[in-house]
Parts: structure tokens; C-alpha cells; sequence
């Protein structure tokens, strides 16, 4: 009983770590360090708030590999999210679509996360 609860305690430790990243290079070795090597033990609650995380820190969600990271967390995530978790609720989590294999042979699109680099902005080059 004590060991579950502690492990709950350490996987919101290293969550919370994450989340606090103040620079690019930070938020580098924070993942590295404490979400990467955790990925395969993190619950649907701690891939709400890794998500969450990174959808408030620009530190993080501006940092140039974040959408590989993000495709990474999601990689251990998506089976243990909910079916009907909705990625439009974090517009700075953005990630690769997802495709899944169907019983048919087809890929299904499961959830994309378009980059709107573009914006409509006249860009000067």
C-alpha cells in the first residue's frame, strides 16, 4: 500500500519537476531526465498532467523538439488516455498525427494536431 502511494508521489514529483522548466536547455534535460525514462510507467492521470504541463510553459512548448518529445509521450499515452480525450482543450501540445491500424488493413486518423505556422501572416522572404 505505501509503496503504490509513493510511486503516485514520485511520478507527480517528476511531473511537477517537468512542468517548472525555465529555459529550452531545462526542459531538455528535465525530459530526459524525468519524464523519458518514466514514460513507461506514467497513468492516464500523469499524461493529463504531463499534457497539461506542457500546454502552460512556453519553455517547454516553444522548445524547437518538443513536437518529437511530444510523440514520444504519446507513444506510452495514447492507450491509456480516454477514447474521447480532447487534444483541442491544449492548443500548445502539438504532436504528429497519430495513426492507428484498423481491422481492415487501412490506417485510421485518430487525432491531429495541425502546425499553424502559417497563420495567414505575410512573411517578408
Amino acid at each position: 500500500m505505501f509503496r503504490a502511494r509513493g510511486s503516485t508521489c514520485f511520478r507527480k514529483f517528476l511531473i511537477q519537476h517537468y512542468s517548472k522548466s525555465s529555459s529550452f536547455l531545462g526542459t531538455k534535460h528535465r525530459y530526459i531526465c524525468a519524464i523519458k525514462p518514466y514514460l513507461g510507467t506514467f497513468d492516464d492521470k500523469d499524461f493529463i498532467a504531463i499534457i497539461e504541463a506542457i500546454n502552460k510553459n512556453d519553455q517547454i512548448y516553444c522548445y524547437a523538439k518538443q513536437r518529437e518529445m511530444n510523440d514520444e509521450i504519446l507513444e506510452y499515452g495514447r492507450d491509456k488516455l480516454p477514447g474521447d480525450f480532447d487534444f483541442s482543450v491544449y492548443p500548445h501540445f502539438r504532436y504528429t498525427e497519430l495513426q492507428i491500424d484498423s481491422n481492415d488493413g487501412d490506417d485510421e486518423t485518430v487525432q491531429s494536431q495541425s502546425d499553424d505556422t502559417d497563420n495567414g501572416i505575410d512573411w517578408p522572404f
